[in-house]
């Protein structure tokens, strides 16, 4: 009996907990892809032969909330892509996403034309609505109801191309309002057209994350010709802001009652009357009503024309940081505004007749070019400076040697079509970026032969293949690491006493040290603790008045090379005081204050300074953590203390300032 019912439970398990997820084909199993997915369960898979799909079923096709996968046969192959078209013959929408779909719902692969125009906005190729999908590897393009609308929702938008769409009111490529926070990767937006915002609108207390894309040759009729931001946050990161036309102002990016950060990004050759890249109206204000504007941060970024091409108005104020340039970016080929009928004959992008002919992006480099339309690396007569112009805390790592171990600026930097650097620190085999070519390189190096992507890492001479001659290079490069030297003590010093309970353990390495194992307990050498890469280890709270001893092994692929032996000992009195309040350095003080703070554990009474010179004179001890200073001066500095004590010692505080308001207030 036993046995039979153990067999009818795995037979229930298996019939509703464990199904297996389901592939289905269209057109081969279903006549339409909207078929399809209403036969989905969640973490189904819809694959589209290539072919045309419209009419009833293939257009305004509704996720209906599924956590599904929506696919072409190969999403990675542009061809597959430019054959898989979903076309709205003027009826609708392409896909719809508007039952709060999330990030496992995924629409990958497909090229999206003809959707409808109607109204201020239009009805776009896809639309998100309170909805967070991946859209990937999609070619949207000839739509006159706009491109992608994001009204709320989180989704992401990556690798896409969004090209040649128009809308009569807002935001001709991307539509971003009532709280839609997107992302945007390794997107092109390029040739779009709008009243206002031609390649991207976003407003409606919304937000927007764009990185390693560009937004080139869009227009708009009045204001944003790349880029229209109203009441929203905005971060530009990585980007490619050229050739886009505005009717009135800001030909680049616009933007009123918002602050965008921009970094590592290249704005230039963009067009309008006035404020030809960017402008700033109307910031957005950090506190009460009349407090300071919210600036616009620009740093690490190529401007044409400087600082002074940044139009911040009265009422904003800019943070004009590190890195920024006015350099020729010398881009491949630069695209241009050319005559509809005659793509060679040059026009102004104000020409009713002017259509976007695109170029290239691509910096120029003595040291290698990536080609995207010949797929291979080519070697130009100069060098854009705009190589390894990034902020140097950005990640290069995907960035192919010689790299410069600093991003480019532009879409194409921190990725493996960032074009090749002057410097050459590190070397072309050491494939983990570990700063040696050993064995953990090996694995990386055969699970990519005989590979003919492109561009790849691990394609040693660049020839467009993983193969023998990649080999000869990495054998030639192959050498054990010497082991690193001991670590050497910052923080706490060996024999100190009083130690914080809460320290910060830190050591000097050398540079071929990648890990460090710490160890640290009541007895030498310590217990292992971590296994980390930086140089500094918070351990948990220690006990007071307790000698503790630690050592830091340092570690790289050639060995391990074990450390010395350090010790300190906890304080024997109590914790310092902390929270004060008024808080540190607060200005605008009441003048007549009562003083708080946290007192330290182990503290029985608390020894109070206070007074107009640091740190303070002596006020007393006292079992309250509260002290009534009296009335103060107007508009004066004063300083104070908690030092607190015990039976065994006395910790002294950290000395506190503020300032007093100003009299008549």
């Amino acid at each position: 009996m036993r046995t039979l019912r153990l067999s009818n439970l795995i037979i229930v398990l298996l019939g509703v907990g464990w199904v297996s997820a389901a592939t289905r084909l269209v057109p081969d199993e279903y006549a339409n892809i909207q078929a399809a997915i209403d036969d989905c369960n969640d973490g189904d898979v819809v694959i589209v032969a290539p072919g045309t799909y419209t009419g009833q079923g293939n257009y305004r096709i509704d996720f209906r909330g599924k956590a599904i996968t929506v696919r072409s046969i190969y999403p990675n192959d542009p061809s597959v892509v430019a054959a898989t078209i979903v076309d709205c013959n003027g009826w609708g929408n392409g896909f719809m996403f508007g039952d709060y779909e999330d990030s496992n719902s995924v629409l990958n692969g497909f090229t999206i034309v003809n959707s409808m125009y109607r109204g201020r906005s239009g009805i776009p190729a896809i639309g998100c609505y309170d909805s967070s999908p991946v859209i990937s590897n999609c070619v949207i393009t000839r739509n006159s109801g706009g491109s992608i609308h994001v009204i709320g929702g989180y989704p992401t938008i990556r690798d896409c191309t969004i090209a040649n769409n128009g809308n009569n009111y807002l935001g001709g490529g991307i539509y971003v309002d009532y709280e839609g926070f997107p992302t945007i990767e390794n997107c092109i937006i390029s040739g779009n057209s709008a009243y206002r915002g031609g390649g991207i609108y976003c407003s409606g207390s919304s937000g927007l994350v764009i990185r390693n894309s560009s937004i080139i040759g869009n227009k708009a009729d009045d204001f944003g010709g790349g880029f229209f931001c109203e009441g929203s946050d905005v971060v530009i990161s990585g980007c490619t802001i050229v050739g886009n036309a505005a009717g009135e102002r800001g030909g680049g990016i616009y933007c009123t009652y918002s602050s965008p950060v921009i970094s590592n990004s290249i704005v230039w050759g963009n067009a309008a009357p006035v404020d030809l890249q960017i402008v700033a109206v109307n910031c957005p204000r950090s506190g009460p009503r009349f407090g300071d504007p919210i600036p616009v941060v620009i740093s690490y970024s190529d401007i044409q024309g400087g600082q002074a091409a940044v139009n911040i108005e009265e009422a904003c104020s800019l943070d004009w940081g590190l890195g920024n340039v006015d350099f020729d970016p010398c881009f491949a080929e630069a695209g241009y505004w050319g005559h509809i009928d005659d793509s060679n004959v040059h026009v102004e992008p104000n020409d009713p007749n002017a259509a976007w002919v695109d170029g290239d992006y691509h910096l120029k480099s003595q040291y290698g070019r990536w080609d995207p339309n010949g797929k291979a690396w080519v070697f130009d007569e100069v060098t854009s400076l705009c190589i390894d112009g990034g902020d140097p805390n950005t990640d290069w790592s995907a960035e192919l040697w010689p790299h410069g171990e600093r991003v480019n600026l532009g879409a194409y930097g921190g990725t493996e079509q960032a074009n090749m650097s002057p410097n050459d620190v590190g070397n072309v085999a050491d494939l983990d970026l570990d700063g040696f070519v050993y064995r953990t390189d090996l694995p990386l190096l055969l699970g990519a032969w005989l590979s003919d992507a492109v561009p790849l890492r691990e394609d040693l001479t660049r020839d467009g293949i993983v193969d023998f001659p990649d080999f000869s290079v990495f054998a030639r490069d192959y050498k054990r690491p010497a082991l690193p030297a001991q670590a050497k003590i910052v923080s706490p010093l060996d024999g100190a006493i009083g130690v914080s309970r809460t320290p910060v353990l830190s050591w000097l390495s050398e540079p071929n040290a990648l890990w460090h194992n710490v160890y640290l307990g009541t007895e030498s050498p310590g217990v292992f603790q971590s296994r980390i890469s930086a140089t500094t280890f918070e351990p948990n709270v220690l006990d007071r008045g307790t000698w503790y001893y630690w050592r830091i092994d340092e570690i790289n692929p050639g060995g391990t090379t074990t450390g010395a032996v350090w010790s300190f000992q906890t304080r024997v009195g109590p914790d310092p005081a902390t929270n004060p309040n008024p808080p540190d350095g607060a200005v605008e003080t009441n003048t007549y204050p009562l003083f708080s703070w946290a007192g330290g554990e182990g503290a029985t009474s608390h020894d109070v300074y206070f007074g107009t010179a640091e740190p303070g004179i002596f006020q007393g001890n006292q079992v309250e953590t509260t002290f009534d200073p009296g009335y103060l001066l107007d508009n004066t500095t004063y300083y104070w203390r908690i030092d607190e004590v015990n039976d065994l010692d006395t910790t002294t505080g950290t000395v506190w300032s503020f300032t007093t308001r100003g009299g008549g207030r």
